[in-house]
């Protein structure tokens, strides 16, 4: 299971469809690049940032599937990076009935380090320095178990979960509505109600 989601993309063909990410673990995820005049679905990002916490697959694939029917020849690419310095990447390829081809793996890419205060004492900061070298550590060791047990299968991943991986950056946006002619419409009527 992951740790708290700090960042999370979609890509396909080497193309990043959109990217959502946070600073602090206490944050709301945002959305990189908002297009102008549209509002994020909260809702719909708190689905993608939680999907590693609840993800799990169908059953494992013949390991042997060539890659032009599984589609990981040219798969899309859902990654997520967690404040312990691992990025996790599923490789999601085609359908294959009610399931998707998946590959999974991580990698460690390092945990950004605190500036300590230059005050601080000897002692501390030696503590602190243990602390995240123990936590550093730790996310290596996981990196190296994830892809111990995961990396080298095939799986097949049910489309509700991958739905949510994937879902088009129109869906990760609040639906426009019509509220130009809605207003101009109620101010019209207020107008007259007035008169």
């Amino acid at each position: 299971s992951a740790g708290k989601v700090k960042k999370a993309e979609l890509l396909e063909n080497e193309k990043i469809l959109w990217k959502l990410i946070r600073n602090e673990e206490n944050e709301d995820m945002k959305l990189e690049n908002l297009p102008e005049g549209r509002e994020a679905d909260s809702s719909k990002i708190s689905e993608v940032s939680s999907a590693l916490s609840y993800l799990n697959f169908t059953k494992i694939a013949d390991p042997k599937t060539p890659d032009e029917k599984s589609g990981l020849n040219n798969p899309k690419i859902f990654n997520a990076e967690d404040f312990d310095g691992i990025k996790y990447i599923f490789k999601i390829g085609n359908k294959e009935g009610s399931d998707y081809y998946t590959k999974v793996s991580a990698e460690f890419i390092g945990i950004e380090k605190k500036q300590l205060p230059e005050n601080e004492k000897t002692e501390e900061k030696e503590k602190k320095e243990k602390e995240f070298a123990e936590k550093e550590k730790k996310s290596k060791e996981k990196v190296e178990q994830i892809n111990k047990k995961y990396s080298s299968w095939l799986y097949l991943f049910p489309e509700y979960k991958i739905k949510t991986l994937t879902m088009p950056l129109d869906e990760l946006l609040k639906k426009v509505e019509e509220k130009t002619e809605e207003k101009a419409a109620d101010k019209k009527e207020e107008t007259e109600e007035q008169k």
